[in-house]
């Protein structure tokens, strides 16, 4: 049976007062990485996004452009979301994403290309919160609706909005459940993304504050860049530390990364020891889950995030207004249901 988390904490986070359109129940699929690298969008017609005859926002004449982090798993499903609902409202949609996770510069040249070429919907994934505040209040200046998805940008004052998870709450909640799986006072140590990123930063935060609340030894916490080759050799440092024995479970903010982590514990000959805890609900780490290679993973819903976010910049667009968050559930991945999650 499927574990929803509720992980919503009254006063931390609110649903948008108005729903940004149902979102479709087909099944999340991954996108052919190749066919997502779209570099422009058409050129709008001369009507724009203006009303037809009967006052009604023609979506037919409306252009999105989607800024994602890089391309992966999760990312290519934000994409499919999003394409999917560009369809059923008969839009333009572009997708495209830097090559390089660390690469801010190049995100942002990339949201300076769709403004000029006028769109009407500019859907954000920043890779740092900060670096995409110039770009993304010259698009707000030119009248673009820009919704922020999967990651917020917390100092930009002037989205439609964000939906994504509540990665706070969400990692809070999952480490309280992780925690109950370890032995009292476990020695733990959680490697984390990139330096910078908000969604990293606040799972972070979230699975420290859970694992000391829950007694446990939060030993170091250090920044991996969802790197898998940073992450063993994080791990390995740690063993060299803190000794094998040391160390009771590993938990880390992106599934990528956790491939790494489980590399150096086979290596160390410590699977039965060392539980490890993850976030994404990729389709590694439920082959992980199914070798008895991790514990859990904290699965996010990526296609509902595209689908909605989109949905949401058409409803801006006919004077709709929302609530600056709008969260989007998570549910535990584990040996009790990662069959209802394989591909």
């Amino acid at each position: 049976m499927k574990k929803m988390l509720a992980m919503l904490v009254a006063g931390c986070m609110i649903f948008s007062m108005m729903a940004c359109g149902g979102s479709s129940d087909s099944k999340e699929t991954s996108g052919d990485t190749d066919s997502k690298a779209q570099e422009s969008t058409e050129a709008k017609s001369d009507e724009g996004s203006d009303a037809g005859e009967s006052g009604e926002l023609d979506t037919s004449k409306l252009s999105i452009g989607v800024v994602m982090k890089l391309y992966d798993e999760f990312q290519n499903k934000v994409i499919d979301g999003a394409e999917d609902a560009a369809k059923e409202i008969g839009a333009k949609i572009s997708c495209i994403a830097p090559d390089d996770i660390t690469d801010a510069a190049q995100q942002v040249q990339m949201i300076e290309n769709f403004i000029s070429q006028d769109v009407d919907i500019l859907l954000v994934d920043p890779n740092i919160a900060d670096s995409v505040l110039n770009v993304l209040n010259d698009a707000v200046a030119k009248d673009i609706k820009v919704v922020l998805v999967d990651t917020d940008s917390p100092n930009f004052e002037n989205p439609v909005t964000y939906v994504g998870t509540a990665n706070y709450d969400a990692a809070f909640e999952g480490a309280k459940e992780f925690a109950s799986r370890l032995p009292e006072g476990a020695n733990v140590v959680i490697a984390t993304g990139q330096q910078g990123d908000d969604n990293h930063e606040k799972r972070s935060k979230g699975y420290k504050d859970a694992m000391e609340e829950a007694g446990c030894n939060v030993l170091d916490l250090q920044y991996c860049d969802n790197s898998a080759d940073l992450t063993a050799s994080q791990v390995e440092d740690w063993f060299q530390k803190y000794g094998v024995d040391g160390i009771d479970a590993v938990m880390c903010t992106d599934d990528d990364a956790s491939m790494g982590a489980i590399q150096a514990i086979k290596q160390n000959n410590a699977t039965d020891k060392i539980k490890v805890c993850s976030f994404n609900g990729f389709q590694v780490a439920i082959q992980q889950i199914e070798q008895g290679n991790m514990e859990m993973t904290i699965a996010q819903q990526p296609y509902k995030m595209g689908y909605d976010s989109v949905m949401c910049g058409v409803g801006a667009l006919k004077g709709e207004t929302y609530e600056r968050q709008i969260p989007v559930d998570v549910e535990i991945i584990d040996a009790s249901n990662y069959e209802d999650y394989k591909e």
